[in-house]
């Protein structure tokens, strides 16, 4: 079988669905949409800056990405230009502009290059409009979503992107229960079209070895990994921490851009050290490698990429009941759960992560391993 994967972004979930694909026997192609300027994504390094108006760079054999992948799977760098008024109106107009174009070229491209099945990870404009094309031209498709609420943290409404694309009646993939339900409850799309797949292990992250080290960080500490937004619930994380004066040697580490402003009151705490900016992905490895576990104290979710991710490193989560937190984590077994905004039980957690030496199980349940997953997603290709 010949196939299509298209992203923008999120290859920590799609590089090793493609891997794994491959090695029984399929060929792949993925795409992944980046901004102008970009050199990296999620798991992947591709490289010297890309082009906006080059229409597919192909990642090279020597790129250490493919001591991981296997030679029947193409990764392939669509850049877009980002649009912004920094530069003025009409400059963005123009960006705009361009972007039309170059995704019209490409959804033709892909189009002629006769897939047997296409699994485009929807969530921008750019995404939708390459979906559109190929179902237009009677591709056989099937749309992902990582995300489908315009706010993970208010009853809200299904994002303007998933509206249009559901209307498409192409079959629908989603990672977890709690997405499943979202949609559910937000849309009039029948229970037959979704079908839950979970991802597996962001596997492409050991290519980077053992990281790259990152000043002032160092010994045993509690790390907080992912870009920063209020509703990732650092409040509740320094709350907790005032509750653990006890625990002499408590460190976390915030690392991450964007802001809270908390992050101004942390910084003048001598348990935190606040790395507020963009992490590459060789850091994120050695603060990974080198950390006690992972905390994720938010107040909304989906599902996050951080638990898959810091299981590749046999590091257990600290949680809140939010998303599909509690899908992956089991309490005492791979990490621990609090209510979200409950400081109180988020500090008796991490205690217990912290002070205690948990003989925790990082052994995957059947519907984390990428070889159950890709035959799901091979069976339902299949039938589409």
């Amino acid at each position: 079988m010949k196939i299509a994967i298209i992203a923008h972004g999120y290859s920590g979930a799609t590089l090793p669905l493609a891997k794994h694909l491959a090695d029984k026997g399929h060929e792949v192609d993925c795409y992944y949409l980046c901004w102008h300027g970009a050199t990296q994504m999620e798991s992947m390094e591709y490289g010297g800056k890309m082009s906006a108006l080059n229409i597919s760079h192909t990642i090279s054999d020597d790129n250490s990405l493919y001591n991981y992948l296997s030679k029947k799977v193409t990764v392939r760098i669509i850049p877009l230009f980002n649009p912004s008024n920094k530069y003025g109106k009409y400059r963005m107009t123009l960006q705009n502009s361009i972007n039309d174009i170059h995704i019209n070229i490409v959804a033709k491209q892909i189009a002629n290059r006769h897939y047997d099945v296409v699994n485009v990870i929807l969530y921008t404009k750019f995404d939708l409009h390459i979906l559109r094309y190929l179902v237009g031209k009677g591709i056989r498709c099937c749309v992902s979503y990582h995300e489908v609420m315009s706010d993970l943290t208010h009853e809200s409404s299904l994002l303007d992107v998933v509206n249009q694309a559901n209307s498409l009646n192409t079959p629908i993939i989603i990672h977890s229960k709690k997405t499943k339900d979202d949609l559910l409850h937000n849309s009039d799309v029948k229970e037959n079209r979704i079908n839950i797949i979970h991802f597996g292990l962001f596997e492409s992250f050991t290519q980077y070895g053992e990281g790259k080290p990152v000043d002032n960080v160092n010994g045993n500490y509690l790390l907080y990994l992912g870009f920063i937004k209020p509703y990732k619930g650092l409040k509740y994380l320094y709350e907790a921490s005032k509750r653990l004066s006890h625990i002499n040697d408590l460190k976390i580490v915030v690392a991450g851009g964007g802001y809270d402003p908390i992050l101004d009151v942390m910084k003048n705490d001598n348990r935190f050290t606040v790395i507020n900016r963009f992490i590459d992905n060789s850091e994120l490895v050695y603060l990974m490698k080198n950390c006690k576990g992972i905390v994720c104290p938010y107040i909304g979710a989906s599902q996050s990429g951080l638990v898959q991710t810091a299981m590749v490193f046999n590091k257990p989560v600290v949680a809140t009941r939010v998303g599909a937190f509690s899908e992956i984590i089991k309490e005492n077994i791979n990490g621990h759960l609090a209510e979200p905004a409950n400081s109180t039980q988020l500090a008796n957690s991490i205690e217990r992560l912290y002070c205690n030496d948990i003989p925790y199980d990082f052994s995957l349940p059947n519907f984390l391993l990428w070889d159950t997953i890709s035959e799901q997603y091979l069976s339902l290709f299949q039938n589409i």
